[in-house]
């Protein structure tokens, strides 16, 4: 069961993904045969957004996202390295946040508007949880790197301690 939820957002971006291209592979079938149908060009822009940010989360877990390590690497020291992690870890937990506060903002407006799209009737706030629910799996992977950069963090003034009292 723990697996499932490290690879929620892996999951969720791949069901989707099926789901897309489903739907894009029916709609080409019935507009070759001249009958066109009017939802699925609406359901595949959903679940593209529902791909974008569940792949946004699980492009954030695994360091897919674009980050210019090579600098940092060859300029800064170890412990340097580390609190430069740990600053790169709250301001992106911190962007996630004002993101998803801003999304699930957004989708109480829709709900209280009562917005649907309009050939399905579904509910804009479907489609916005999406954008949601990313910015909560980026927070709470944001958070644990933190904590690792901060363990990390006194194990290398740990060691640099033991090191200077040998010397």
């Amino acid at each position: 069961m723990k697996r499932f939820f490290e690879k929620f957002d892996l999951w969720l971006g791949s069901l989707a993904l099926i789901v897309m291209v489903f739907i894009v592979v029916l709609q080409v079938v019935f507009r070759y045969f001249g009958k066109p149908l009017s939802w699925p060009e609406e359901v595949a822009r959903w679940t593209m957004i529902w791909i974008t940010f569940a792949g946004a989360s699980h492009c954030f877990k695994n360091g897919g996202l674009i980050r210019v390590e090579f600098f940092v690497q060859k300029f800064f020291s170890k412990k340097a390295q580390n609190a430069i992690e740990i600053l790169n870890m709250a301001v992106m937990g911190s962007f996630f946040a004002f993101l998803g506060y801003s999304a699930f903002n957004y989708m109480l407006l829709t709900i209280r508007k009562h917005q649907v799209y309009n050939v399905t009737r579904m509910p804009y706030a479907a489609i916005s949880f999406a954008l949601v629910l990313g910015s909560v799996l980026c927070i709470l992977f944001s958070a644990s790197q933190f904590l690792q950069a901060f363990v990390k963090r006194r194990q290398l003034t740990a060691a640099q301690k033991e090191k200077e009292d040998t010397v």
